[in-house]
């Protein structure tokens, strides 16, 4: 949380809401303003500044601000790495009670079954992936095989042939997914030649280690 940007905002919430004012009065610009925020932690002596107290307070100021939309990642700042923990849908859900604009529910999301559930659950207008997406790209087609690329037609959205199991038994470390992968990161990698990136080889290594995370996981350490 370096700089004043990013979820660092948080810690001072009255510049955020005067950034949305900023760009939705008078002079400001054309378009909708939307805002992506996580969850208050608990650090605040202010009760109304911490918790799911703190983030409806929030979220309230940000909409008469004149915000458009609010994505709300169901974490606090101190959720990542080895502490990101469980997103909170039950905080998403509050916020789409509290507030009368579209929320974009954020976090907790690793299939399109996920999707499904997470809308259900929080009422939410719509789902935003981050890490999912990176890795299955098709995540909000609704299914897990890609048709097209040579070896996986015939698998169903989960990446079998067999139709049994869950996502977790069908899904990774079945040969289907891992097929798919591989096919994503082929085809990535000719879009990638086509249209590359100023930083080609981290850009391009980041984006294939993401695609073929699993794969790559269940492969037997080199000797």
């Amino acid at each position: 949380m370096k700089g004043n940007y990013g979820s660092f905002l948080l810690r001072q919430p009255d510049i955020s809401v005067g950034i949305v004012q900023a760009w939705t009065g008078a002079g400001g610009v054309k378009v909708p303003v939307t805002c992506k925020i996580r969850l208050f932690d608990e650090g605040s002596p202010d009760p109304q500044q911490r918790g799911l107290q703190g983030t409806l307070n929030f979220v309230r100021e940000l909409e008469a601000a004149g915000a458009s939309a609010i994505c709300v990642h169901g974490r606090n700042r101190h959720q990542k790495g080895i502490k990101t923990g469980k997103a909170s849908w039950d905080a998403i859900a509050r916020v789409k009670e509290v507030v009368s604009i579209p929320v974009i529910a954020n976090g907790g999301i690793e299939c399109y079954d996920d999707v499904v559930k997470c809308l259900s659950y929080t009422g939410a207008d719509a789902v935003m992936s981050a890490e999912a997406l990176l890795e299955n790209p098709a995540l909000f087609n609704g299914y897990y095989g890609v048709n097209g690329f040579n070896g996986i037609n015939g698998f169903d959205r989960y990446g079998s042939s067999n139709g049994n199991g869950d996502r977790r038994e069908r899904g990774r470390g079945s040969c289907g997914y891992e097929l798919r992968q591989c096919g994503f990161a082929v085809e990535y990698l000719r879009y990638a030649t086509l249209y590359p990136p100023s930083d080609f080889y981290k850009c391009v290594k980041a984006h294939v280690l993401k695609l073929l995370h699993a794969p790559l996981a269940r492969c037997p350490s080199p000797l």
